[in-house]
């Protein structure tokens, strides 16, 4: 494969260009029923089940991301890891972004609805708003 013929088929990926790139069995793809229900968004929903997420430890770039078959996607209230709301805030979150793997301290988030996706370094102490410009939209009521 050349130049334009890789950064075309990582557009696109596949689940076989993925292991072709990863190895046999690295891809995880977790069936509808293993998904939050809170992940709505049918596109995100489709391609975690068809195409999925390698699922490896890579030591020379920090990505981690082995524990997905084990343990799944852990959830967090956007609002909360982007300082829009504060932790004491006992209110139940909007919706829930999920994190398929880890990049040095930075996690790599999927929302629940409406879908996006972002790395982010989710930092102790920030106030409402200060990360704001991160995550493009709050959650819908």
């Amino acid at each position: 494969m050349n130049e334009s013929e890789v950064v075309a088929a990582a557009r696109r990926p596949t689940a076989a260009w993925l292991e072709s790139c990863f190895g046999p069995g690295t891809v995880w793809r977790p069936t509808e029923a293993e998904l939050p229900a809170s992940l709505t968004n049918a596109g995100v929903r489709d391609f975690l089940t068809t195409v999925g997420v390698p699922a490896v430890r890579l030591s020379f770039v920090d990505w981690h991301s082995g524990d997905l078959p084990e343990k799944g996607m852990w959830a967090e209230d956007p609002d909360e890891l982007y300082g829009l709301r504060r932790p004491d805030d006992d209110s139940p979150p909007a919706c829930h972004a999920y994190c398929i793997g880890t990049y040095g301290v930075r996690h790599l988030m999927v929302r629940g609805d409406p879908a996006s996706s972002r790395c982010t370094t989710p930092r102790a102490g920030t106030t409402p708003g200060a990360t704001a410009a991160r995550w493009p939209a709050r959650c819908p009521n």
